[in-house]
């Protein structure tokens, strides 16, 4: 797994929509329904790649315990051109 992609888990929002949550990063976002959400995760990824420490590594996806309704997903950062692919 690429340092650049990191597991979001996709909650069910009560108002309608989804919240994301980075486990690994402890930040979180929200979209009105699940595409939405997706991209706004990307977006909220984006902003923070550059301040991730080096010795903070994306858990496996296997290794993300879900409940049921959620969704966990890898996101990359949108627009992010990695300084190891220049």
């Amino acid at each position: 797994m690429k340092k650049d992609e990191f597991p979001a888990i996709f909650h069910v929002a009560e108002e309608g929509g989804y919240w994301v949550e980075f486990p690994d990063l402890g930040i979180f976002t929200q979209g009105d329904d699940l595409e939405d959400a997706i991209n706004m995760a990307g977006d909220c990824l984006l902003c923070i790649v550059d301040e991730i420490p080096d010795n903070v590594k994306p858990t496996p996806i296997e290794n993300i315990t879900i409940q049921k309704g959620e969704y966990v997903k890898l996101i990359k950062p949108k627009y992010y051109k990695s300084s190891n692919n220049n």
